[in-house]
């Protein structure tokens, strides 16, 4: 398994404890152990079994860490969890909400790649990198004026009604108001 220079590092410090409170929150549908990659992949482009990639590297968005990926030859973004679905509720957990809007707009700036494969839905058009940046947005606010997870979860819902996975919102809260370590 492929992953960037340092997620391994990650997985390997943060996996267990991060897999214990998954498995709190979904039981037996989550992993049952850690699975850490063994080889490095780098930024830029490469070619693999015939087709090109153009590697890209976020750190701070949605995760501390993340790959994108750009398939240049069939105009096809891989975003994975750095843009959301305008039909589901966007993972906000992370903390790194700027940055996150940074790498949008780095996204969004690439022309051409109409198709984007993200992480927890079918295959989108580029509406959804604004669609993703105004919930950022709005979960930065909401952030802002919550006190605690619940009122985060219920104003994040209640601005956005009719988005599935509300699970995302609740999971996010218990990430931004966790007592720190």
């Amino acid at each position: 398994m492929f992953a960037l220079e340092g997620i391994a590092d990650q997985i390997r410090a943060g996996g267990p404890a991060r897999l214990d409170g998954l498995r709190k929150t979904y039981g037996d549908k989550a992993a049952s152990k850690v699975t850490v990659p063994t080889e490095t992949i780098g930024e830029g482009l490469q070619r693999i079994d015939g087709v090109t990639y153009d590697f890209r590297r976020f750190v701070d968005a949605e995760s501390d860490l993340q790959l994108a990926a750009l398939l240049p030859e069939q105009k096809v973004m891989l975003a994975f969890d750095l843009v959301f679905s305008p039909k589901q509720h966007v993972f906000t957990g992370g903390k790194h909400l700027d940055h996150w809007l940074t790498a949008l707009e780095s996204l969004k700036a690439l022309q051409g790649y109409d198709i984007i494969i993200i992480g927890h839905d079918t295959p989108v058009d580029r509406s959804a990198i604004d669609s993703t940046m105004t919930y950022i947005k709005r979960a930065k606010e909401i952030h802002a004026a919550s006190a605690d997870a619940k009122t985060y979860s219920e104003n994040l819902k209640a601005v956005f009604p009719n988005r599935q996975l509300a699970r995302f919102v609740d999971l996010s809260a218990s990430y931004l108001y966790a007592a720190p370590h």
